[in-house]
């Protein structure tokens, strides 16, 4: 996770070269945010980077100053913020990098309009790694390789800085050299392969010869240079000391806008971790099987909603669920109660439902639906192993809650007991003549007794609604109220009902308007 402090500030401008870039340093801005993060660049930060972007945006900022103090990170989420600085074109964005800016953090600084280092920073090695089967950190192959390095030197060359050195900080065998043109004196960078290319092309009279050899990129070594050094490779446009010393460069007024991170931004980050995510789900998940145990709206549905719905709130701030995931889970959730009250049995819709759920759930937790690379197998494997021992803890809290299910007071009241078996006729319970009277002497219900036994009762059997059944609620019969469910349909108090089904403590009811009909 990504430590972020912020303070900003921005002005519509378009730079195109140099000389446009050092327009930035002579207006005068009237509101400044500066954005710092430091620490290692995780998943969360370019959707916490685009937030901050928006109010910034909104509060009328002229300049935006990005300070990066990072050693790098996850690569999507680097690429993804270098974008997100390259899409400013509503403000002047400068970034800073005050002491180090390491792998992704450096793809990160690249995106960025104008780049200004201390003079003993240091920009660069962006050897991409993964880890393997030992747990240990590898680079990856050159099949991999080789689109980053094609995505470092476009963003490389969206910002007028040379591609060829960008390649270099990829790619550990890539030497670049300081090449000039015979014919115009002119002066860039180039490697062996460039070289070749470019003289190919000038036929029989070659223009363009090496100078002298970039030291920094030699091989079996990623480049990476000082801010000093920066600026001489133009991979870099100003050296500043100090924030101070760029506050006063770039002429603000009033000085910086602090945004220090509020509470939904730490909230955001607390429930991201994989213990919480953990927690959140078996809580939620055992809430979930409470609830269908005892259908209705209550404590185990309340429960279970607030931690899904926690869940997925934080992963949208978190940049790796969308409405895809959510639809997911609420068509799994469907499919279980088709499952329960509509299909009898456990099938397909049963097995369906728990597969869109456990889908949603992994979805929503890494940035991709199927992965693809190193990085991105190592990151649906950790997602695998926290939800599997979610699930695996759920088991074991369901398994506690069917064995003491009818010993916790709490409990009891939610599960459909078997009452004492009664030889009356339908199951009906007789009244003594003490159960008539309450204890207080006043003249009780007389249907107040313990419900009848399933056992007496038969499909086609027919019982009045005593109570709305939505889904679950209570059947009359004669001075009897017994516990039922119906298969999905609301029936109102009063309704005349009939057991359609009997399936161990659970007696299913269906409406004789609702059969009549039909």
């Amino acid at each position: 996770m990504s430590a972020l402090l912020i303070c900003w500030q921005f002005n519509a401008v378009e730079a195109a070269d140099n000389g446009q870039l050092e327009q930035v340093f002579k207006r005068t801005h009237q509101k400044g945010f500066l954005i710092r993060f430091e620490g290692p660049i995780g998943l969360m930060l370019p959707e916490y980077l685009e937030l901050q972007l928006r109010r910034a945006r909104r509060a009328g900022a002229d300049l935006v100053v990005v300070e990066i103090d990072s050693p790098g990170g996850e690569l999507e989420a680097s690429f993804r913020c270098a974008n997100l600085l390259r899409s400013v074109d509503w403000a002047d964005l400068v970034v800073y990098v005050p002491e180090e800016a390491y792998s992704g953090a450096a793809i990160t600084a690249l995106g960025g309009e104008t780049i200004v280092m201390a003079p003993e920073a240091r920009l660069g090695d962006v050897g991409v790694i993964f880890m393997d089967e030992n747990h240990m950190f590898q680079h990856v192959p050159e099949k991999i390789r080789s689109p980053v390095v094609v995505r470092i030197r476009e963003l490389a060359k969206s910002r007028g800085r040379p591609e060829t050195l960008a390649h270099a900080m990829v790619d550990m065998d890539w030497v670049v050299y300081r090449v000039r043109n015979r014919g115009t004196n002119e002066e860039t960078w180039m490697s062996d392969e460039e070289i070749a290319i470019k003289n190919k092309e000038a036929g029989k009279d070659p223009q363009w010869e090496k100078v002298e050899k970039v030291a920094e990129s030699r091989k079996d070594y990623f480049l990476t240079v000082s801010g000093e050094r920066a600026i001489e490779l133009t991979l870099a446009n100003r050296l500043c000391d100090s924030r101070e010393q760029l506050r006063k460069e770039l002429h603000l007024q009033d000085g910086w806008i602090d945004v220090a991170p509020n509470w939904v931004d730490t909230t955001v980050v607390v429930l991201n971790f994989r213990l919480v995510t953990g927690f959140l789900l078996v809580v939620g998940i055992i809430a979930l099987f409470v609830e269908f145990s005892a259908p209705g709206i209550g404590v185990g549905g309340l429960t279970a909603g607030l931690c899904f719905l926690l869940f997925f709130w934080s992963r949208f701030f978190g940049g790796t669920a969308g409405w895809l995931e959510v639809l997911l889970f609420a068509l799994g959730i469907i499919f279980l109660l088709m499952e329960m009250f509509v299909i009898p049995g456990f099938g397909i819709a049963g097995l369906g439902g728990i597969g869109l759920i456990l889908a949603s759930l992994l979805m929503a937790c890494q940035t991709h639906i199927v992965p693809t690379t190193p990085s991105q197998w190592a990151e649906t494997r950790e997602w695998s192993l926290v939800i599997g021992m979610a699930t695996l803890i759920c088991l074991g809290g369901v398994g506690a809650i069917v064995y003491y299910l009818g010993d916790i007071p709490f409990l009891r009241r939610l599960a459909l007991n078997p009452p004492v078996a009664d030889s009356t006729p339908l199951g009906v319970a007789r009244l003594t003549a003490d159960q008539s009277v309450d204890r207080d002497g006043e003249e009780a219900d007389p249907r107040s007794v313990e419900p009848a036994s399933v056992s007496g009762f038969e499909v086609g059997d027919q019982g009045t609604a005593d109570s709305p059944l939505r889904p679950s609620g209570k059947m009359a019969v004669g001075a009897q109220l017994v516990d039922v469910v119906t298969d999905g349909e609301f029936v109102e108090a009063g309704e005349v009902v009939q057991v359609v089904e009997i399936q161990g403590n659970r007696i299913v009811v269906r409406s004789l308007r609702s059969m009549s009909a039909g």
